[in-house]
């Protein structure tokens, strides 16, 4: 890791303390939030080195790299490492006050946390099936000498699906098919009658 990375990481930590001080956050919140920031930005640097991408230089080129795709990689990660839920939600917890922090000092006009969600501490059944299928294609995939990355890749690929194919946007864009499907069947208007 560089130098600068260090640098920066320390710059933003200490504006982070400081947020969550002047926000009233307790000292083992403080702690917490400090442990769960330094986990993400290492995790993410090592994300963009391994990837190829040249390391940032400055805090601003840091949170620059932070977007939703980044994020929910992160969490994916977290919960293929079998992480406990509690952890899992506070750490995205510290992340999304960390964006309310970068929001405040005027780093970010956005906030990539919004579409970020927590994650159920216990699976719901429908999601307990899915583990148990992703967990059997794993084990499928590294009998076939998949390599690491390209078996994390397609898990991340199908699970993001899975997570859309249950979402809102699937279900309104499912109801558009259908009803348009519904209307294709109709004869035109005018009818073609002879």
């Amino acid at each position: 890791m560089s130098s600068n990375a260090l640098d920066y990481q320390a710059i933003l930590e200490h504006a982070f303390i400081d947020f969550l001080t002047a926000d009233g956050a307790s000292e083992k919140t403080r702690n917490n939030y400090r442990s769960d920031l330094r986990h993400f930005m290492g995790w993410t640097i090592f994300t963009i080195i391994s990837r190829g991408f040249p390391t940032p230089q400055t805090h601003l080129d840091f949170i620059k790299l932070i977007n939703a795709d980044l994020l929910m990689n992160y969490k994916l990660y977290l919960l293929d490492n079998k992480i406990p839920a509690a952890t899992i939600n506070r750490r995205l917890s510290a992340i999304r006050m960390f964006f309310r922090c970068c929001l405040s000092y005027g780093w970010t006009a956005n906030n990539p946390m919004i579409t970020i969600t927590n994650v159920a501490g216990v699976p719901h059944p429908q999601e307990n099936k899915m583990q148990q299928i992703l967990a059997h294609w794993r084990k499928d995939l590294e009998q076939d000498g998949a390599s690491k990355s390209t078996i994390k890749n397609y898990l991340t690929d199908v699970r993001k699906f899975l997570e859309w194919r249950t979402s809102d946007s699937y279900s309104s864009i499912r109801q558009l098919a259908e009803r348009s499907r519904d209307n294709s069947s109709r004869p035109p208007v005018g009818g073609l009658e002879q």
